[in-house]
Parts: C-alpha cells; structure tokens; sequence
C-alpha cells in the first residue's frame, strides 16, 4: 500500500483562492480549445451570443449552452462516434475499436478521424495495454503509413501481448 496521503498532492493541497484560480485557468482553456475545435460548440456558443473571452469567473460557465440528451439527439450525426462535437485532436483510445464478439454477430461500429490527427509521442503503446486479454485485432490504414513501417512498434507490442492482428492497408 501507498505511503502518499494525497495523489497529487500540489493540487490537492491549494487553498480555495488558488484551486478556483487554477479550475478557472483550465476552464478559460476547455472552453477555448471546443470553440476553436469542435463544430457544434462554436456554432452554439456564437447562437448563445457568448465566446470563450467571456469568461472573467467561474460563475460565468452559465451563460454558455449546456448539452443534455435531446441536444445530442439532434446534432450528432447518423452512425458515428461524436459527430460534430469531436475535435481534431484525438487520443489514441478514440481510435480503438475494441469489440467483443460473442455467438451473435453485431455491425462493426466505425469512427471518421479527421485529416490531422495529433498524437502525444509514445502514448499508442501505453493505450495498447487496454487490449490486454483480446485474442485479435483487425487494424485498418493506408498503404504509405504501412509501407513505411509506421505500424512496427504497434504490431511488435501487439505480438508481445498474444493478440493476433490483420492489417487492411487500402
């Protein structure tokens, strides 16, 4: 067992002027990133007649529209994971179509990733372990990326981990 009392213990321990100043640091950089990013919070952000320099407190976040069922109902497109409430940046994990198949046989569920995708360095193999106990993956990309041996690493940390995989490269 531990011996740490606290997880992250800089930011458990600020005190309430300094916490609120650091949630509202990263509140201005959220609401920020999703106007500049993500279509559908650029769109109701600017119907809300509010933009991300408005927020001067924490209090402000109510004047910014606020996403419930129905909202997602509406906007997110047909058959796709996020529609246009995704942004281009992209973990790794969003790219993972992990799939459990028992006697029953369900449609693949696929996920468009935008043209630019930008990756933290060394986090692909880090997200991999999440597979552990799958027997197969099927990884589909394109011929250069194949042809280059951008998959290597991947397919090697795969193999290490007993998973058999098939690459679609189109």
């Amino acid at each position: 067992m531990s011996e740490k009392k606290y997880w992250n213990e800089e930011i458990e321990t600020l005190s309430r002027p300094e916490l609120e100043k650091l949630q509202l640091e990263r509140l201005k950089e959220m609401v920020k990133f999703s106007y500049e990013n993500a279509p559908y919070y650029k769109r109701s952000f600017d119907e809300a007649g509010v933009k991300p320099e408005d927020i001067k407190s924490l209090d402000d976040i109510a004047k910014f529209p606020f996403i419930n069922k129905q909202t997602e109902r509406e906007t997110q497109g047909v058959g796709s994971w996020g529609g246009n409430y995704v942004s281009e940046n992209v973990g790794p994990m969003n790219l993972l179509n992990i799939k459990s198949i028992a006697k029953r046989r369900e449609n693949m569920l696929w996920f468009r990733v935008p043209q630019k995708v930008y990756f933290k360095y060394g986090c692909l193999c880090t997200a991999l372990g999440d597979l552990a106990g799958k027997k197969r993956a099927f990884i589909v990309t394109d011929k250069f990326l194949y042809n280059m041996g951008v998959l290597g690493p991947m397919l090697q940390k795969l193999t290490d981990m007993g998973i058999a995989t098939h690459v679609f490269a189109v």
